[in-house]
């Protein structure tokens, strides 16, 4: 669990680590792999060097979406905005604060990489009934890119959408231009019109 044996030794009531090492620390081969890559990538975090916690490798839907949309990011943030509207109006706007969030900050990256969606196999999630589902779940992101006025962020999300297949003639035909994307932000009932 990566408790120091130092820590560990008080626990057992031996004097030193000697114990520990020879009877109870069996470390396979698998968790001298893992400890390494966890450290690595602790150590090269906003370096040169770029590690990944996993070889991506899409296996699911839910893999895909996290991958290219960040959903799991999003929907947490999503929790956090309902939660400060609870003693509000119901229609108040996402406060400039969620764009300083590291949550915030990693999900727009993650939506912002264009190479990111070449790493799946985009036949295999075409047209997916459970992906569109799950996308249009993570509107926060018109939030997002109204706070932050960002056209780009919403364009890059659109076109993952597009290329993905997540969409009808009816549902969102094609990237909007900035023009349509900065007049949606003006609007005050504009919230699902980013995705749908």
């Amino acid at each position: 669990m990566g408790i120091p044996k130092e820590v560990v030794i008080i626990a057992t009531t031996h004097e030193n680590t000697k114990m520990i090492d020879e009877v109870y620390l069996h470390v396979s081969s698998h968790d001298k792999a893992h400890k390494l890559s966890e450290a690595i990538i602790e150590k090269t975090q906003g370096s040169m060097f770029v590690a990944h916690k996993e070889q991506v490798s899409p296996q699911a839907g839910g893999r895909c979406i996290q991958l290219i949309f960040a959903d799991d990011l999003l929907l947490e943030l999503a929790k956090k905005y309902e939660a400060t509207k609870v003693h509000e109006v119901l229609d108040k706007d996402l406060d400039k604060g969620f764009l300083e969030l590291p949550t915030t900050k990693q999900a727009i990256a993650i939506l912002k990489a264009t190479n990111r969606i070449n790493e799946v196999d985009i036949n295999k999630y075409r047209e997916n009934e459970e992906l569109k589902h799950k996308v249009k779940a993570i509107s926060i992101i018109g939030e997002i890119g109204k706070v932050a006025n960002d056209v780009l962020l919403i364009q890059f999300f659109q076109d993952n959408v597009i290329t993905l297949g997540l969409n009808t003639e009816y549902y969102l035909p094609a990237t909007m231009s900035k023009r349509e994307i900065q007049r949606l932000f003006k609007m005050k009932l504009y919230k699902d019109t980013i995705i749908a």
